[in-house]
Formats: C-alpha cells, sequence, structure tokens
C-alpha cells in the first residue's frame, strides 16, 4: 500500500493526473450535451437499420435508453476521470492467454463497428490531436520528465465508452447504434478539445520557461561520454573509408583539405539552421536529392563568410555528414516506400544531421532515439498505396507527424527521445487498428469461400448425375438458399467431423435422385426405401441451421407432392418433366497454381500497371476453391481473385515477389558500409 502510495506522489503520476482532469473539464460538456439528446439520436440511428425490432421492442428499447443516458454519461465521465490512475495500475498487467477464445459474430460485428468508429474519429480529429501530442511532448520535457504516452487518443476514448455500456441490459447489435450517436455527437468534437488541451498546455510551457529562463540549462537526459560517442564512429571510419573508393560511392569521396583550419560545430549547426529554413521553402529540393549535405554546408558557409578564408570539415564531421547522406539517400531510392511520403521523411535530414554532429550516439549507437524513430517511420511508411483510401489516410498522418517532427526539431536528447515515443505510441495503435481491420477483412472472404465451397458441392453432386439436367424450382432454390447453410456450417467442421459432411452431400444426392421420375420398377422401390432416412437427414441439417419451423413444413408439403407425382408410373413413362425447371450448374475446371502454391504465406508482392505500380500483402488462399486475398498496409481488401490469375501474372511479370529486409532500417544501411 505504502509503495502504491508513492508512485501516485510521484511528479510524474502528480502531472498526469493535472492533464487528465483539464481534459475532461474540456470533455464533459461534450458528453453532456451528447446524452441529452441520445434518445432522439438513437431513435434515429435504430430506424435506419436492416433489422429493425417490432413496435412493442421499439419503444421499449427507447424508454430503456432514456432512463440510463443520465447514468451512462455519468459512468463515462467517472471512468474518464481515474483513466490517469487506471493507466499506471495497468502498466504492470499481462495478458492472460488461457481467456483468449472465439466469439459471436455480433461481436466481430461490433469489434469491427468501434474499428471504424475509431478510424474516423482518428481522421477527423487529426490536426487537433497532433497539436495536442507536440503540446504534450514540450510539456514533459521542459519539465525534465519522461515522456508518458497519451492516454487521450480516440482509440482509448472509444474503447472506454464500450467498457461503459457493457455494463448495461443491452445487445450487441444496440451497443453498436449507441456508439454511433456518440460519434455523431461526442468523437466529431474531439478535434476542437484536443486543440483546446494544446493551447493550455502550450501556455504552460510559455510560463515555465519564463520562470526557469535565467538558470543554466540542464540537459534532458545524460550525454555518453565521450569515449563513448568517439567509439561508435571510430568503428564505422575503416569501412567508409573503403566504401568512398567505391565508384559508385564518388558522392560520398573525401574533400580534399584546405590548410586554413577546420569549421567549428557552432558554424556547422549555424549553417544547418539556414538550410532548414530554405528546405520548409522548397520541401521538393530533398526528394530530387541534388548536390550531398556537406556540399550544401560548404556552399552556405562561404555565403555567411565568417572570416574570408576557406576552411574545411574536420574528418570526424565529413565522416558524419556522409552517413547522414547515405541514410537519406537510401531512403530516396527505396522502392517499397510511396513517393507521397518521401518528403516527409527526407526533411528530417538536416535536424538528424544537427544532433548527428554533436551526439552521434542518438544516430549510430544501438538504442539511439534518432535511430530508433527513422526505423519505426520507415517501418510504418513501408508498402502504404497512395490510391487506397485507408493507405491515404495513414500516410497523411504519418506525413504530419514526421512534418512537425523536423520543423520543431532540438538538439537535446530528450526531445528525439519523446518525438521517437510518440511515434512508437501511434505506431502501435495503427497496427491494433490495421490488425483488426485485417482480420474482419479475412472473415468477410471466408465467409464468402465457405458459401461458394457449398454452392460447389452442390453443383458437383448435380453434375455427377447423368438425369439430374433439370430439377424443380423448389428443389433447386432449397439447395442453393438453405440447405447450402448447412453445407457451410458443416464444412467449417469438416476435419474435425467429417462424416457429417458427407452425410450432408450424401443427402442432396438423395434429394436429386428423389425428385427424378424412376426410369423402372427396381429404382421405384429403391426411391421409396430412402424416403424416410432422406427426410430424417434433411430435418437433422435445418435443425442444426435453426431454419424457421414453418417454412420448414412448407417445403417439406412441396417435396411430399413432388414425390407422390414423380412415382407415378404414367409421367415416368411418358417421360414427362416437371414444369418450369433450371439448368444445372457446372463446376470450373481450375489452372495452374504453381508459383502461387509454393509461396509461404504472408508476403509482399508488387504489381505493375500502366498508371504506376501498387503493393499488396498475399495472406490467404484456398485450396478447395483456388480464391487468394491480398490486402493494402491499412488491412483493407486490395484484392481477391483466383489463384491461377495471380499465378499467371507472377510468370508474365505483371506481379513480383517483394524482398522485405529483416533488422533495423538504420542496421541495413550502416551494413552497406562492410
Amino acid at each position: 500500500m505504502q509503495a502504491q502510495q508513492k508512485l501516485h506522489n510521484t511528479p510524474q503520476t502528480q502531472a498526469l493526473t493535472s492533464i487528465n482532469e483539464a481534459f475532461v473539464r474540456f470533455f464533459e460538456p461534450v458528453v453532456t450535451s451528447c446524452s441529452l439528446s441520445i434518445d432522439t439520436e438513437f431513435g434515429l440511428q435504430l430506424s435506419k437499420e436492416r433489422d429493425r425490432p417490432e413496435k412493442n421492442n421499439y419503444v421499449k428499447l427507447l424508454e430503456y435508453i432514456r432512463g440510463i443516458r443520465h447514468e451512462l454519461s455519468q459512468n463515462y465521465l467517472n471512468q474518464l476521470r481515474t483513466m490517469a490512475q487506471a493507466e499506471l495500475s495497468a502498466g504492470s498487467a499481462t495478458v492472460d492467454f488461457t481467456a483468449i477464445s472465439l466469439v459471436e459474430d455480433s461481436h466481430v460485428e461490433e469489434e469491427c463497428a468501434l474499428s471504424t468508429i475509431i478510424r474516423n474519429t482518428e481522421s477527423l480529429a487529426d490536426e487537433g490531436l497532433l497539436a495536442f501530442n507536440r503540446a504534450l511532448n514540450s510539456y514533459w520535457v521542459k519539465r525534465g520528465l519522461v515522456p508518458s504516452p497519451s492516454i487521450w487518443t480516440p482509440e482509448k476514448l472509444v474503447r472506454l465508452l464500450a467498457q461503459v455500456l457493457r455494463a448495461f441490459k443491452l445487445n450487441s447489435a444496440s451497443r453498436v447504434v449507441l456508439y454511433k450517436c456518440f460519434e455523431n455527437h461526442a468523437f466529431s468534437q474531439l478535434r476542437q478539445v484536443y486543440l483546446d488541451m494544446a493551447k493550455q498546455l502550450e501556455t504552460a510551457n510559455a510560463q515555465t520557461a519564463s520562470v526557469t529562463a535565467p538558470a543554466e540549462p540542464v540537459p534532458s537526459a545524460p550525454v555518453e561520454t565521450t569515449a563513448s560517442t568517439i567509439g561508435y564512429l571510430a568503428r564505422l571510419q575503416p569501412a567508409l573509408a573503403r566504401f568512398r573508393k567505391a565508384e559508385s560511392a564518388s558522392r560520398y569521396a573525401a574533400l580534399a583539405p584546405t590548410g586554413a583550419g577546420v569549421y567549428e560545430s557552432f558554424e556547422l549547426e549555424h549553417a544547418l539552421d539556414v538550410l532548414k529554413t530554405l528546405q520548409a521553402q522548397a520541401p521538393e529540393a530533398g526528394v530530387n536529392r541534388g548536390k550531398p549535405l556537406k556540399l550544401a554546408i560548404v556552399e552556405q558557409l562561404a555565403r555567411l563568410d565568417y572570416d574570408g578564408e576557406p576552411r574545411g570539415f574536420s574528418q570526424d564531421h565529413e565522416d558524419i555528414l556522409d552517413i547522414v547522406t547515405l541514410v537519406f539517400d537510401t531512403l530516396a531510392s527505396d522502392n517499397r516506400l510511396p513517393n507521397a511520403i518521401k518528403p516527409a521523411l527526407l526533411a528530417l535530414e538536416i535536424p538528424v544531421a544537427a544532433v548527428a554532429l554533436t551526439q552521434p550516439e542518438l544516430l549510430l549507437g544501438p538504442q539511439g532515439p534518432v535511430a530508433g524513430l527513422l526505423n519505426s517511420a520507415v517501418t510504418a511508411c513501408r508498402f502504404l498505396n497512395p490510391l487506397i483510401t485507408e493507405d491515404q489516410r495513414e500516410i497523411k498522418q504519418i506525413s504530419a507527424q514526421l512534418s512537425q517532427s523536423a520543423l520543431n526539431s532540438q538538439p537535446e536528447p530528450g526531445y528525439w527521445r519523446a518525438q521517437l515515443q510518440a511515434f512508437e505510441s501511434y505506431a502501435d495503435t495503427l497496427e491494433a487498428s490495421v490488425m483488426a481491420l485485417q482480420q474482419a477483412t479475412l472473415d468477410a472472404v471466408l465467409g464468402q469461400d465457405k458459401q461458394a465451397v457449398a454452392m460447389r458441392a452442390i453443383a458437383e453432386c448435380i453434375q455427377k448425375n447423368p438425369h439430374a439436367t433439370e430439377l424443380p424450382p423448389a428443389v433447386t432454390t432449397f439447395l442453393q438458399t438453405v440447405w447450402v447453410q448447412v453445407l457451410r456450417l458443416d464444412y467449417e467442421q469438416k476435419y474435425q467431423a467429417p462424416q457429417q459432411w458427407q452425410q450432408s452431400l450424401k443427402a442432396v444426392d438423395d434429394l436429386i435422385a428423389s425428385v427424378l421420375p424412376p426410369a423402372n420398377e427396381q429404382e421405384k422401390k429403391r426411391i421409396l426405401k430412402l424416403l424416410p432416412s432422406l427426410v430424417q437427414e434433411l430435418r437433422k441439417g435445418l435443425k442444426r441451421i435453426a431454419y424457421d419451423k414453418k417454412q420448414q413444413a412448407r417445403f417439406f408439403k412441396e417435396l411430399a407432392v413432388l414425390h407422390v407425382i414423380l412415382l407415378d408410373k404414367k409421367l415416368a413413362a411418358d417421360g414427362q418433366k416437371p414444369a418450369g425447371l433450371i439448368a444445372q450448374t457446372s463446376v470450373p475446371n481450375l489452372g495452374d497454381t504453381s508459383f502461387v502454391e509454393a509461396l509461404t504465406l504472408p508476403v509482399w508482392l508488387v504489381f505493375k500497371t500502366e498508371s504506376g505500380s501498387f503493393w499488396g500483402k498475399f495472406i490467404w488462399q484456398s485450396f478447395e476453391t483456388q480464391t487468394v486475398l491480398l490486402v493494402a498496409k491499412s488491412g483493407a481488401k486490395l484484392l481477391q481473385l483466383p489463384a491461377q490469375v495471380l499465378n499467371q501474372k507472377l510468370i508474365q511479370g505483371e506481379a513480383s515477389i517483394v524482398v522485405d529486409d529483416t533488422g533495423a532500417f538504420i542496421e541495413r544501411v550502416l551494413a552497406l558500409l562492410e
């Protein structure tokens, strides 16, 4: 208990609690206003639903919502007020993997609705959230505190609402309707709430700066010793010297010594500040990758003309600038990065050079925050498709965050640690959203595939019967709309209960045979003998899918009439056929899929089209229907096509495998020197 109290009395905890109280003050009027209109909005949303409840249930549900709306809003606000403490208490929580289990379809639909609301809210609140996060990071740095990930993200706020709603007597569909109500009336206002919070934090930051201005500057984190700093660079310098001798490395050739001394660090920093300003005015210059950074600095220093005497770089400074140039040249040439994101990534070159000149360990060290930020950014940006709506949103959000990191850059390690932590927090949130959307996409395609397998099984049963060229409409409709659900259910458990799958397929064969005119007396006796077991198997299957009893009785009545008519000797002798028959469904002949089947999933593929290239993540293949699924980086569905079509594209070069390098980006760049 004492340890817990001590934890909650730390400056970090007190600051977090204070910020949380301010956030609740801004957000409370929004939630309260939402609760006042929640019953009306609930009714409007519910009336849009496809499966609306009956009138009596509809009225009762609205009355219940009207009765709990105040309690709901208060419970939500109370949870918001204790969110900071709950976040601290949950810091050491672990996942109980034994509690993980499959969920019902309704829960999957609810999760999809939550994910959609989170993504929509993030998109609407993007500007405000970025401003809030910047001010929050500055708040931590100026007070010498360890930056904490934001606990007021749209995802956490939406998930908290879901947690509160589950305490009420509402089914999944009603909760989804309430989520949409809050999305329209509360979460849509988050952008302004974030902007208000950013202004308040900026005011607090300015006051802190004015109070502490006369004091000596204190580094936000201890800088490693000079020996360690030299060690990181010294280990790379022999390899860099060999790299420069290569013909392809003329861009990194060492500058000729001038004999008039070297530039001081403060002169280089001043030149970089000027270049940073020029780059902000023309961001496309970084994308074009003209002259290397060290030559741009030399030209700028010549214009500044400190003492009229041209000088050169120290060996360490030139080596660091060449390494920074190599890092960003590699970024610019990486064809797995969309061109739309490269300006934001390349805008970091000058800020990275400025901090690496004085503290190279931040870029070259194994735990360097500058290296960590670049590694995380490259991982998040790779394979984003600018033509996909969901990917466009991610490109916009990442570009805005990286651009602000470059624009507001500071040389202190604390600033870069805060930027790394903020980006990793964003990336974690994004990854969770991506996985949820990807799973929802896969679940939808799996459902379609099971339906296709069941339909194909019925088509095969029809095709293998030489006399089943036509079937009565009632039987065809039953097979394609009702019994297909039974086959789909049995297919899911095909390997656990293969006998049930075979029995359901046999029922299709027997049903087809029973509605065709018997060729002779022996065939008639065989059909009469199988009818009881057929009806019993059909009833068992319909029970498994909870088929409507009235519809079930109607079908068996129609089936009995068909049996009476078709077993009549005269109908068979005359060779008559039931009226209104339809043609059978043919089973498609699948082509070669050898290249596709040889791939190890998941794997990234690049597709070449007349309008350009795009990437797709190949995550699933059905060996039953020979269908493949590719998703975008965001998890959204990109392509669903026959395996033989993808196989042909791979053979013809219209698609190819993309090798996704293992290891961190900076490590791979430094490995180029070896």
